[in-house]
């Protein structure tokens, strides 16, 4: 714990304790609707990025030795990842071969259909849709890129909305209704506003905006000193829809690179490495805690993304960590095969280098997301108070080892 502070760690404990539990601070404002202090979650994932990195940024894996096979290390993993629960992300239904599943509704179109579907035409989800199409068809971005511009433009404008909610609740709107009207003034004439102050910049910027986008040169100048005094009052039902348009940012993956990667899942070669791989990184944290036992006196919270302490000293892998790979990595080695126009079965350890490291400038593992609170209101709204930036704080440490590490294991399990 050289570059961490007791301090911090304690900090974090607390934060862990009384905020998120065992889920995240994105779930606990998406999901439980009760954010915390945004100063406190920015604290607690710069602790949560430092001590992931001061276990794992020695880690280095192995040559395997022996020639065990594909089943044998099946079972000698799922002997231990059966138990995680579904508190830290595990499925209760599933086998392990359901966890080398790609999602196949992880793609832009799928994602529309499903909340115009659901959603009535005035509802939030489906107007802040309508404004992300806007961006794609008139500024040539592609699905990404327009709901990243087009949440960086509420977030900015969100003071701005908060009060036209107020107007129009003067002027006898119900809270939700007035929102819904605010937001969808926002679609209807700032996000075109902003696509024409794009326009008149010229051809050249726009062609340029998808390696621009998060400069803030790019969106107006707006004076909200003096206005959002009161947070966004919404309905359950938008909040949830809300989360369905922010997600956007994470799903770059077309639907054909989607059932690619699916297939790819179902190569033994690559289901061993992928098990090998995270199996060498629990033993490697068993390593380091037994040689570091001071850690052991604060929560392990923060590594269950990969591994889970089922009792005092035992650690085993986390099975979500095997979808984590399939949802958000193995599309990224399809789009670089059907780049280079070949199949599955031209699957190499370049391919999956390639391929990791193009997931992370994706930012597949980075989104905006709401900040929501539950009201203590009669009516149930939910208190939408601003919208955030998350990284995961595993990003960097676990992108690198996908990138350096996984293609070692394919070549070795060959």
């Amino acid at each position: 714990m050289e570059d961490l502070q007791r301090s911090d760690l304690t900090l974090l404990d607390d934060y862990i304790h009384t905020a998120i539990g065992t889920t995240t601070t994105r779930h606990a404002s998406e999901d439980r609707l009760d954010c915390p202090p945004l100063g406190e979650a920015v604290s607690a994932e710069r602790i949560m990025r430092t001590t992931l990195h001061d276990m794992f940024d020695a880690y280095v894996s192995v040559e395997v030795r022996g020639t065990p096979t594909l089943q044998e290390v099946k079972d000698y993993y799922w002997q231990k990842a059966r138990d995680v629960t579904p508190d830290h992300g595990a499925k209760s239904n599933f086998s392990l071969d359901d966890y080398f599943r790609v999602d196949q509704d992880r793609h832009y179109d799928a994602i529309r259909e499903t909340v115009v579907t659901q959603y009535t035409p005035d509802s939030i989800p489906v107007v802040l849709f309508g404004a992300v199409d806007d961006y794609q068809r008139d500024l040539g971005l592609d699905s990404v890129n327009a709901s990243r511009m087009m949440l960086t433009l509420l977030k900015k404008n969100t003071p701005i909305i908060s009060d036209q909610a107020q107007s129009f609740m003067a002027m006898g709107a119900s809270p939700s209704e007035a929102s819904r009207k605010a937001f969808r003034d926002f679609a209807e004439t700032t996000v075109p506003m902003h696509i024409a102050f794009l326009q008149d910049k010229g051809s050249e910027l726009v062609g340029s905006l998808s390696t621009i986008v998060n400069k803030s040169s790019i969106y107006p100048d707006i004076d909200t000193s003096n206005k959002g005094k009161s947070p966004l009052l919404i309905s359950t039902e938008d909040a949830a829809g809300f989360t369905k348009v922010s997600r956007i940012q994470e799903r770059p993956y077309s639907a054909q690179e989607l059932a690619m990667a699916d297939r790819l899942y179902d190569n033994p070669t690559l289901q061993k490495a992928v098990l090998m791989f995270h199996m060498s990184y629990v033993d490697y944290a068993t390593r380091y805690l037994e040689q570091h036992p001071d850690r052991l006196q604060y929560s392990l919270e923060p590594f269950t993304e990969i591994f889970v302490a089922t009792e005092p000293g035992v650690y085993v892998p986390n099975p979500k960590l095997i979808r984590v790979i399939g949802n958000n990595t193995l599309p990224a080695v399809a789009r670089m095969l059907i780049k280079e126009g070949v199949g599955i079965d031209s699957l190499t350890s370049s391919f999956l280098q390639d391929g990791a490291v193009l997931a992370k400038k994706l930012h597949v593992f980075q989104t905006q997301i709401g900040q929501f609170n539950q009201t203590q209101r009669a009516d149930g709204l939910i208190d939408m108070h601003s919208i955030f930036t998350r990284t995961c704080p595993a990003m960097k440490m676990f992108t690198d080892a996908l990138t350096q590490q996984l293609p070692v294991f394919y070549e070795n399990c060959r």
